[in-house]
């Protein structure tokens, strides 16, 4: 899933959903899950949070909360009292809608849009995922050309490619969740290995991207080539 998402930002696993309405609620209720399925003993774990039109208001309080409860949790089923967390990143999220909590573990690090190719931008770059959306909601497809007369550093032409050979978008670059024991590593690389082989050798039409600043135009074709389409 991680390596094709064009349009996503983020693939989050939800640990838990639950009404919390006080601090108590929160507390007890993020205690009772099964946190322990998920972080190992050494687990870098941060609490990231967000609340909208919810009783409990306060986002540093939530974290705070969050993370004490799961320190509680670990501590009972790990028999220690003290956490390095020098281990694997598990970003998790408390998000508070309406006083609804939702706890989620980020599994991919940072945000899709980082495909891995795009080093430098010029002025108002696009997200690579905003690009690879425009792009799907048009009437283009691989089979007629793609003329972008204003490509700057080249990511709505380069999207375009990357979709006409069926490559995926996050083949070169690397996720939180590859770090995570309870995944087995010879797994992304048999998604990357399956990912590669059904790509397509070249484009069935052209893509030409042009710009008025000859500079940026350098750039673009740099991020071509970094992207595996130049």
């Amino acid at each position: 899933m991680h390596l094709w998402l064009r349009s996503a930002e983020r693939v989050l696993v939800q640990v838990g959903q639950f009404e919390a309405r006080d601090f108590g609620e929160l507390f007890d209720r993020t205690n009772a899950l099964p946190w322990e399925d998920w972080l190992p003993e050494n687990a870098y774990f941060p609490v990231q949070g967000r609340s909208v039109r919810s009783q409990l208001h306060s986002t540093p309080d939530c974290q705070a909360i969050v993370k004490k409860a799961i320190v509680e949790r670990l501590k009972q089923k790990y028999q220690k009292v003290w956490f390095q967390e020098n281990g694997p990143t598990f970003t998790i999220e408390v998000s508070l809608l309406k006083d609804r909590a939702t706890l989620t573990i980020d599994t991919t690090g940072p945000g899709l849009h980082k495909r891995g190719y795009r080093k430098q931008a010029g002025e108002a770059p696009l997200k690579e995922t905003l690009a690879a959306a425009l792009i799907q909601l048009s009437y283009w497809n691989s089979s007629r050309m793609l003329l972008d007369p204003f490509c700057g550093s080249g990511t709505i032409p380069i999207e375009a490619a990357l979709i006409g050979r069926n490559l995926a978008p996050g083949l070169h670059r690397t996720f939180a969740a590859e770090e995570w024991p309870n995944i087995p590593r010879e797994l992304w690389q048999q998604a990357r290995d399956e990912a590669l082989a059904v790509a397509k050798p070249k484009l069935d039409a052209p893509i030409v991207g042009s710009d008025i600043d000859a500079d940026v135009l350098k750039l673009a074709r740099h991020h071509a080539i970094l992207a595996g389409v130049g």
